[in-house]
């Protein structure tokens, strides 16, 4: 007897965890994260079930809500440049994997299914660029701006890994729905706002060919020398608590 295959739902869902980073960020800074969560009909405590999926309109605005409470302007950029690829859910098995940055933007544009189905992913090749592009399948509530610039900034990690020394922002074009998400002076990439219901990132087709970089053992040398932690979370705390600096009220508690 064949055992049937259980059927997705073809709603817009995301996998709630995936925010994960955006509520540490909060939390960091010590916002009230479960006031905010509550607006949405959540609580911090859901983050820790895996199979919890939410609306895409409830990821974006909840994210947003999210971000602005941290009052860091560009903190998807920060959040998703710091990003440990063996650790978030839709990149650990494509990073783990992959033999060159095209082999894993294909292997993590077929694993993201499984944990957002709002979203397809494309890898086209024209001339002597390439484009990844992340199109919603959905929009509504408030602009994603900081959903696009995570997605975006993420992106630009794998290629600047790849690249090493090589690297020239000058040759990469990202667009997001609000070029304001991204730091000026970014990576010295060019940013323009996008014309498709997404982000996607423009870089040369020889870079497909090239190494991710990535060394699970090593995690590209990303602990600082005499330091317990993971350099990939510094500087985005770097950037969230310097947004506060000028409170004369900052302290240790708050």
């Amino acid at each position: 007897m064949t055992a049937k295959a259980k059927v997705r739902p073809q709603l817009p869902l995301i996998r709630l965890d995936l925010a994960m980073p955006f509520l540490e960020a909060a939390k960091s800074v010590h916002v009230n994260a479960d006031q905010i969560l509550g607006e949405y009909g959540l609580a911090t405590e859901d983050f820790a079930n895996h199979d919890k999926f939410v609306s895409a309109p409830t990821m974006y605005d909840m994210v947003e809500a999210l971000a602005a409470a941290t009052g860091d302007p560009y903190l998807g950029a920060h959040l998703g440049g710091a990003l440990d690829p063996f650790a978030w859910s839709p990149l650990a098995d494509a990073v783990r994997l992959a033999s060159s940055v095209g082999d894993l933007l294909l292997r993590f544009s077929i694993d993201a299914y499984r944990d957002a189905s709002s979203v397809v992913f494309r890898l086209d090749t024209q001339g002597d660029r390439t484009t990844f592009t992340e199109s919603r399948l959905y929009e509504g509530g408030q602009q994603p701006r900081h959903n696009d610039a995570f997605g975006a900034a993420y992106i630009l990690t794998i290629l600047r890994s790849a690249v090493a020394d090589q690297w020239d922002g000058k040759r990469v074009l990202v667009s997001v729905c609000d070029p304001g998400a991204i730091p000026p002076g970014h990576l010295n990439i060019r940013v323009a706002r996008s014309a498709e219901n997404g982000f996607s990132v423009s870089f040369p087709c020889e870079w497909l060919l090239l190494h991710p970089g990535f060394d699970q053992a090593g995690r590209r040398s990303r602990m600082h020398a005499g330091s317990a932690a993971p350099a990939e979370t510094l500087p985005a705390l770097h950037m969230i608590l310097k947004a506060h600096l000028h409170e004369q009220d900052l302290s240790s508690a708050r």
